[in-house]
């Protein structure tokens, strides 16, 4: 096992030698726990915030790396809401009032790469005073003010396992993604991933998904890996499942299971994270009350049966109080997965200090099979702050659109509007058997219907007589998505898009 002092400054200097392409640097300031600010634009340097959060944070920087927001769930002065700052740690006006009272991965910000002004606070919630499910707060970088605030997007559903986002294929717009439980009776075990489109014009497109092991949900993590082509789901009742991810279409396929659920908030995942290869998947896990201590486990995706794979790669003894929390991993650029750990405290008295709070532990070799992955234990110091386990819960902000794919020159954004008209409707949308395609102006002779996927391929081409106004086909043999519909007609091009349900 390695340790580490000044090990850190000289690798995280190393790091920086080469320059970071324009929004990779967006992941450069961290902000979590009770006032840590690890910064890996100034090495070894970590400064004080003022987050006061024990779960759920989530920060945001410029694609010059200088920070830009931070937001913190469950505040530990006993708010319902979540506080918003900016990066001069003020709170911005109605900052403090976000809905995001959930747990550990509840935030994320996206911005639009179109404008660097526009950033977007995702956060889903079961705050009391307000419905449960996913909200939205926009923000104005440039008037440092927020433009509306807990917009709701999808309600009435319980959050679990947390918020994720990824670039779609076409490099612009950002799939979100989160999953919903049976809070109320803790019984009704789901596989329902909430799925939408979020196009780089604000734009918020649904697409739902129910695939893999129904669970009882709760506290956990969605992550996706450093390629966006699978997710892994951690989550708080016990399962353990990765699945494939299409950047393209949106489509979860082939779920792979590697744990059932277990006793509900008894030795459960919390958080979880691929190595940069995608072949392990680190997976912390709590106490449980057979005495098992909290630990990070490792699993070999490519061996043929990954689910008996499982390798303990580090445990944390029980304190004299109650048990560690491991409810961060996260990888960063330098390709090392970051470890954040707390103590079982709501809130940390002033005079409690621990190793494992005041520094982070880092995987410094995570593409190695069990101890070869060298787990550094608490060698990034915090500098007098303290952790309570969970890290930023950031999206990959470098991966770019998915050359040749397809979906980097058609995507679910639709054609160049400049160049198409409105002049069609379609319904029922969404659609199961049949969709009915309605010609709002009159046609030109040889014009023709084409349907697209998402990813781009040419599913359906028909010519439409002169006087069309109601055209039916039959997509009952369609995969679940999103769809492109094109009418041209002499010089006129109408789009719409629809969605195709199970």
């Amino acid at each position: 096992m390695l340790r580490c002092t000044v090990v850190y400054k000289i690798a995280i200097a190393l790091a920086f030698i080469f320059t970071l392409p324009a929004n990779a640097q967006r992941d450069n300031v961290w902000i979590f726990g009770d006032s840590a600010r690890l910064d890996f634009n100034q090495p070894g340097a970590v400064l004080r915030s003022k987050m006061h959060a024990n779960l759920g944070t989530a920060s945001i920087a410029d694609i010059n790396g200088n920070l830009q927001y931070y937001v913190g769930t469950i505040n530990i002065n006993g708010s319902s809401y979540g506080k918003l700052f900016d990066s001069i740690d003020s709170m911005l006006p109605s900052g403090n009032t976000i809905l995001n009272f959930a747990g550990l991965h509840f935030n994320i910000f996206l911005p639009y790469l179109e404008s660097d002004s526009i950033i977007d606070l995702f956060t889903v919630s079961h705050n009391p005073f307000a419905s449960p499910g996913l909200y939205r707060t926009r923000i104005n970088s440039i008037a440092n003010s927020i433009i509306s605030a807990n917009i709701p997007i999808d309600t009435g559903y319980y959050p679990s396992d947390g918020v994720q986002a990824l670039r779609h294929g076409n490099g612009r717009d950002w799939w979100l993604i989160w999953k919903d439980h049976d809070r109320i009776n803790f019984s009704q075990r789901r596989n329902n991933f909430r799925l939408f489109l979020v196009s780089s014009s604000g734009v918020v497109l649904q697409n739902n998904q129910s695939i893999g092991t129904p669970s009882l949900g709760s506290r956990g993590r969605i992550r996706f890996n450093k390629d966006g082509d699978r997710i892994a789901l951690a989550s708080g009742s016990g399962l353990i499942e990765v699945y494939d991810f299409d950047r393209c279409t949106g489509t979860i396929s082939n779920p792979l299971q590697l744990q059932i659920d277990s006793v509900y908030w008894n030795g459960v995942p919390l958080t979880c994270e691929f190595s940069p290869s995608g072949r392990f998947l680190y997976v912390s896990v709590s106490a449980d009350l057979q005495g098992n201590l909290a630990r990070i486990l490792q699993y070999d995706l490519w061996a043929p049966n990954p689910a008996i794979t499982k390798l303990p790669i580090h445990s944390w003894p029980f304190p004299s109080f109650g048990s560690t929390l491991t409810g961060g991993l996260q990888l960063w650029l330098d390709d090392k997965i970051y470890v954040g750990t707390g103590e079982q405290f709501n809130q940390y008295p002033d005079t409690f200090y621990t190793p494992n709070i005041t520094h982070l532990s880092r995987i410094e070799d995570p593409d190695q099979l069990g101890s070869a992955c060298n787990f550094n234990l608490n060698c990034v110091y915090l500098s007098g702050a303290r952790s309570y386990g969970s890290l930023p819960n950031n999206p990959n902000y470098v991966l770019k659109e998915w050359a040749g794919s397809g979906c980097d020159t058609l995507s679910l954004t639709g054609l160049d509007e400049k160049k198409t008209e409105n002049g069609i409707g379609v319904y029922p949308n969404p659609a199961r058997d049949v969709l009915n395609i309605q010609c709002k102006v009159p046609l030109q002779q040889n014009s023709d219907l084409r349907v697209y996927s998402s990813g781009g391929a040419l599913l359906l081409k028909q010519s439409l007589p002169l006087r069309c106004y109601r055209h039916a086909i039959d997509v009952s043999h369609w995969p679940v998505g999103l769809y492109l519909v094109v009418i041209n007609s002499g010089d006129k091009v109408y789009q719409t898009k629809f969605q195709k349900l199970e």
